[in-house]
């Protein structure tokens, strides 16, 4: 409510007043809310407005709203109402129940499966018509003392009641046992679209054998254990090859190579997170970016973070993504810095469209001058890029000179890496090539770019007047500079 109120004040209240209205209605006291709602607005008059003109522009308007909303029979919100363990206690069940009569989404929050005086929450919610009819979205976050036996079991089957589910999120703290046997014969399988399941072990069930969601356009498995089967996870099985754009595997057990060659037939992949899939080696990466792979043509987005297997040359043949905008790098250890030196024998990665790259956490990457001088020949010519993190030996003039011409560039994060000499050995150990932020004064993007991250700046103290001509900027932060002072 608080929340509300504030959003209200000195903006178009129509969508707050239908967020007031739904709100009311679990409030048997009518009186009392409005009561309630008259202080929150007076404690929250942040335009200092006249009572008189508080009450016409806020509270007035809320008021004829609520009695609109009054005599309507059905009301309905496109909205997520969240509920918790009190919401269910027998005093207020009634109006949590009219109230999410009302809505079309529903997020339990740390589900207990004795909340609510012992009540079977899902299932008194699941036999209910214009619940199951007609909700689209429904969040489950378990608690980590939920009781782990059958009768939890028949709790979760009884999400299969209902029939017009678009997004269907799961959620654990830590690794928890679930069965998802409902899946194949749950009333929602011609409309589920989104599917996301965090920290959750399954049993008895390969969570894989979904035939029949042919509609699916979102899979995000993160943390999960237990959906393989023999160890790999294979998506041969899934009928929405021709719908997926979106699959997040982070951290998730049974990813290897099989997994990846089980992923060449689907043709619409747009976004792929195969961050902390360790299993993957070098050859499941190639397979990847094979000839034949349906989804090079689609694919923009590509995470493989904490990938430790991650090659140079399987960073080339990524570059066979020709809709690459994202790319993260971040903690591939196998990476060298010369993966930007051309040879006889291999080119250099070109992404025409890459947007967003991110390079921190590659200690090997750039380990001499002619790796960093590549490097930085590279980026100078990536003229689409919105957003480089990336950890170098030491930031100076010559680096930012490379990125001038970067015209789109909004996040820029130049960190040190883990051979950058410590504040302790810089007057020994630190390079010539100062940094004194001058590249700053000629950048093409100074009115674009809003986040600013530097480390390591050098042996010299800069002048920062150079920030005064970026118009755009949100967030600056400077670690680890020891030389800039108070002046």
């Amino acid at each position: 409510l608080r929340e509300c109120v504030v959003r209200s004040l000195g903006n178009d209240h129509y969508d707050l007043c239908k967020e007031i209205a739904r709100l009311q209605l679990v409030f048997p006291d009518r009186e009392l809310f409005l009561n309630s709602l008259v202080a929150e607005c007076l404690l929250k008059n942040q335009h200092n407005w006249s009572w008189t003109t508080l009450f016409a522009n806020a509270i007035r308007p809320l008021i004829a709203e609520l009695n609109k909303c009054a005599e309507l029979e059905k009301p309905t919100f496109d909205y997520t109402l969240k509920l918790y363990e009190s919401d269910f206690d027998d005093e207020r069940f009634d109006s949590t129940k009219r109230a999410i009569g009302m809505v079309n989404g529903i997020k339990f929050d740390r589900f207990y499966r004795s909340g609510g005086g012992n009540r079977d929450l899902i299932a008194e919610l699941a036999v209910l018509p214009n619940v199951t009819e007609r909700m689209l979205r429904l969040s489950v976050e378990f608690s980590e003392f939920i009781n782990y036996d059958y009768e939890r079991d028949t709790q979760i089957r009884n999400l299969g009641n209902f029939k017009t589910l678009q997004h269907l999120e799961l959620r654990g703290e830590k690794v928890m046992r679930i069965n998802l046997n409902f899946l194949p014969s749950a009333g929602f399988k011609a409309t589920l679209k989104r599917l996301l399941v965090s920290q959750l072990s399954f049993h008895r069930y390969d969570l894989l054998q979904l035939t029949g969601y042919a509609n699916l356009e979102i899979l995000k498995l993160c943390w999960c254990d237990g959906i393989a089967t023999n160890g790999n996870l294979d998506f041969r099985s899934l009928t929405c090859k021709s719908t997926l754009k979106t699959l997040v595997l982070h951290k998730t057990s049974g990813i290897t190579d099989e997994t990846i060659v089980s992923l060449q037939n689907f043709c619409a992949l747009e976004n792929l997170d195969l961050s902390g899939c360790e299993s993957v080696t070098s050859s499941g990466f190639d397979a990847l970016f094979a000839d034949g792979v349906k989804f090079k043509t689609t694919l923009k987005h590509l995470n493989v973070s904490q990938c430790t297997e991650f090659t140079n040359e399987n960073l080339l043949n990524a570059s066979k993504c020709e809709m690459l905008s994202y790319l993260n790098l971040n903690g591939c250890t196998k990476l060298k810095g010369t993966a930007f030196i051309p040879s006889a024998t291999a080119g250099i990665p070109h992404f025409q469209f890459l947007e967003q790259l991110r390079f921190s956490n590659c200690p090997d990457f750039i380990s001499s001058d002619l790796e960093r001088e590549h490097t930085e020949s590279w980026l100078s010519r990536a003229k689409n890029l919105k957003e480089l993190d990336i950890d170098v030996l030491f930031t100076d003039d010559k680096f930012l000179r490379h990125l001038q011409t970067s015209r789109n560039l909004e996040r820029l994060r130049i960190g040190p890496c883990s051979h950058s000499p410590t504040v302790e050995d810089r007057f020994d150990h630190w390079p010539s090539g100062p940094f004194t932020g001058e590249p700053f004064a000629t950048f093409s993007a100074k009115d674009k770019l809003r986040f600013l991250c530097l480390g390591n700046c050098g042996k010299l103290e800069p002048s920062l007047s150079f920030l005064k001509d970026f118009s755009a900027l949100e967030s600056l932060t400077l670690f680890d500079c020891g030389y800039i002072t108070a002046k």
